[in-house]
This record gives C-alpha cells, sequence and structure tokens, in this order.
C-alpha cells in the first residue's frame, strides 16, 4: 500500500484518538500509601532505567545474533526484572494490584474503544514504518526477531517466537516501561514527561534503529490507553493483540526474507 494511502488512513486514525483521548483523566497524585510510589521505587527507577540505557549502549555496538537461545535468555533476563520490581513494592508495602489497575471493573465498557485505539493506531504505524522503509530496504527494516521466525525451519523455534511475543514480552514489558518506570515518572516528573522518557526507552530496547521510530509511537498508544483505562491489563492486551499481528504479517507477507 503507497505512502499517501497509509497517510489518509493515519488522519482517520488520528480523529478517533482525539475522540478516544477526550476522556482522559487528569493525572492525580494516589491517596494510599499502597497505591503510591515512593523515594525508593524513584531511586529504583533510575538505576533500572540507567541499567537498561547501558545495555542499550552496548548492545548497540555489535548487536547479538537471534538465536533460540538468545530468545530464552531474553525472557528469563525480563521475568527476573518482573520478579525484582514486584518483590521490591511488596516488601515495602505497596499493592501491585492498587498500582497497576489491576481489577479493572470498566473493562466491558473500555475493552472495545481500547481495540479501536489499536486499530486506529495501525496506520500510523505503517506509515512511519513505509516511510523508513524507503530509506533503508525491507530487509533492513524488518527486526531481527522476525527475521528469525521467518527463517526458522522447526515448529519448536516458531513456537517459541510466538510465545515470547504474545506472552512474555507483553507481560514484562508492559509492567517494566508502562506500569513501573512511567508510574514512576509519571508521580515524580509529570504525565508527558514520563511518556516520553519511558517510551524511548522501550523504543531503544529493541536495538534495532529502524523500527524505533514506529516503537516510540507505539509505546506513546500504549501508554495513553493505559492512561485512559487506568489498568495495566488495557495495555498488554493491545501489546499482545499487536505483537499477534505482527507475527501473524510476517509469516503471510514475507517469507522470501
Amino acid at each position: 500500500m503507497s505512502i499517501a494511502i497509509w497517510a489518509v488512513l493515519a488522519i482517520l486514525g488520528l480523529a478517533y484518538w482525539f475522540y478516544y483521548l477526550r476522556g482522559l483523566p487528569r493525572p492525580v497524585l494516589p491517596t494510599e500509601k499502597a497505591a503510591s510510589f515512593g523515594p525508593g521505587d524513584m531511586v529504583a527507577g533510575l538505576l533500572l532505567g540507567a541499567y537498561l540505557a547501558s545495555n542499550i549502549f552496548i548492545a548497540s555496538q555489535k548487536p547479538p545474533a537471534v538465536t533460540r537461545d538468545i530468545i530464552i535468555v531474553s525472557c528469563v533476563y525480563y521475568g527476573l526484572i518482573v520478579i525484582m520490581l514486584l518483590s521490591l513494592l511488596i516488601v515495602r508495602n505497596r499493592n501491585p494490584v492498587l498500582l497497576f489497575g489491576l481489577r479493572w471493573p470498566t473493562w466491558k465498557r473500555d475493552l472495545p474503544f481500547t481495540v479501536l485505539a489499536l486499530l486506529a493506531l495501525y496506520p500510523v504505524l505503517n506509515l512511519t514504518q513505509e516511510v523508513i522503509l524507503s530509506f533503508v530496504g525491507e530487509k533492513e527494516a524488518t527486526q531481527e526477531v522476525l527475521l528469525f521466525l521467518i527463517r526458522s525451519t522447526t515448529w519448536e523455534d516458531k513456537v517459541l517466537v510466538a510465545v515470547m511475543a504474545l506472552v512474555f514480552a507483553p507481560v514484562s514489558e508492559e509492567l517494566i516501561f508502562r506500569g513501573f518506570l512511567y508510574g514512576v515518572a509519571r508521580q515524580y516528573g509529570g504525565r508527558w514527561a514520563g511518556m516520553t522518557v519511558s517510551a524511548a526507552l522501550f523504543a531503544a530496547i529493541h536495538i534495532h534503529l529502524p523500527s524505533m521510530p514506529a516503537l516510540f509511537l507505539l509505546a506513546i498508544g500504549l501508554t495513553l490507553i493505559y492512561e485512559r483505562t487506568r489498568s495495566l491489563w488495557a495495555p498488554i492486551i493491545v501489546h499482545m493483540l499487536f505483537n499477534a499481528g505482527t507475527v501473524i504479517y510476517v509469516l503471510i507477507a514475507k517469507p522470501q526474507l
């Protein structure tokens, strides 16, 4: 599809987002200690952000080839970070259910509009990627993990990538980047500064320069969905759906890469 058509669809998608964000709640400081981050969380967030930034810098010097072992190690790596963050919160009498809105009583009302927000975001992301594609070429614009999925010859590798993309990545990345890093940055630095910093880290951690603009916009969208619904379940579900669509698309449309 041409860039001009994606541009028209992107304008329509952004129009829906303006409608969707009309109900964006004002940021308010939590009144319960169990539902708020503290100075210790701010320190942990700064340390985690610095640690991720250092890993991004090191990996960007020589990006590692994606293999089955690398994927497994990445899942374990993110899992350990999640366990560490949850343990830090629980030990300090913070309640992750309250902090991340995991009860989500309004899910029946919110979910249809949230899924529509994802569909409206697709043209914006595709337009961004098409522009990048026009400069770097299709192979270079495809992330290494997707190339690994396309080129893998065993069903075990394909299942591994699918499980990582549909389960491990959405849950762990949303808790780390939207739930914790953005939550702490929003409380101490404001909504927009926190959104920008956490989205930049999210995009950069994928260590794939051509994908970073679209990943940054995706992260902004996921954060706004989190703000709109006040539940981390919403961006987790949207992240799962987005990754599922990407996996299906590359398997069907890019078998030659």
